[in-house]
């Protein structure tokens, strides 16, 4: 289980984050909404670990996240930012293989990831191909196949939707949505909230960074239908 206990961040003595408290549990898909500048991305970059609050706590399964290793955390949780770049010409094969980077496996145990990821997410024509001759939003899948190859029981994702085209937006939601129903937690930053409303299992909404409010979905026998609860 993920906790965060009286979350605060300060710039410059403007408060970002204000005493925000919750839990995430493994099994659900997890949308976070709200205004630009309310602190959404400071608040899971803190989450996941990589950025540490004016003051407040998170813990993974019971220990403090910035009292685990790096090594450990990698294996935890993966974050994929909003604005991922290479700058160099590398095949997507290579790239998605840095998500593995910690991993003992076999050179063939780790291609079969690799092959296997990249038939999950329709990426089997573009292999052997170099990263920049891809379009953005083929790029944006590519980095999103690298966070998950290693496994990780919580995924955090920032505005991963925005350079994709509305069939990647739901083959990507929907393999989210299967990747929480095997156990994994995913958090997802998100401005798009037809697709918060189809595929996740609760959203909430960050307020200017003093509170996390609620809305719960109910879903129908087959997802198609979506009620909100207040």
């Amino acid at each position: 289980m993920l906790e965060f206990k009286n979350i605060k961040m300060t710039f410059d003595h403007n408060s970002v984050l204000e005493n925000i408290s919750g839990e995430f549990t493994p099994g659900k898909f997890i949308a976070v909404t709200g205004k630009n500048g309310s602190g959404k991305t400071t608040l899971i970059r803190i989450l996941a670990g990589l950025q540490k609050p004016t003051a407040g706590q998170v813990y993974f399964y019971n220990k403090n996240v910035f009292d685990i290793s790096v090594k450990r955390l990698a294996e935890l949780r993966s974050y994929i930012p909003s604005n991922s770049l290479c700058h160099w010409d590398l095949y997507i094969e290579d790239i998605i293989k840095l998500g593995l980077l910690k991993s003992k496996e076999s050179k063939a145990e780790k291609h079969l990831k690799v092959h296997n990821i990249l038939s999950d997410l329709g990426l089997v024509e573009f292999k052997g191909r170099e990263i920049n001759t891809l379009s953005s939003g083929e790029k944006a899948m590519v980095y999103l196949a690298r966070a998950l190859i290693s496994n990780p029981d919580y995924i955090f994702g920032d505005e991963i939707l925005s350079n994709l085209h509305q069939d990647n937006q739901h083959k990507i939601m929907r393999y989210l949505k299967a990747l929480a129903a095997k156990g994994k937690a995913v958090i997802l930053i998100t401005h798009n909230m037809d697709m918060a409303k189809e595929y996740c299992d609760s959203i909430y909404n960050l307020d200017s960074g003093q509170s996390l409010n609620t809305l719960h979905c109910r879903y129908g026998q087959f997802g198609n239908t979506v009620i909100y609860r207040k």
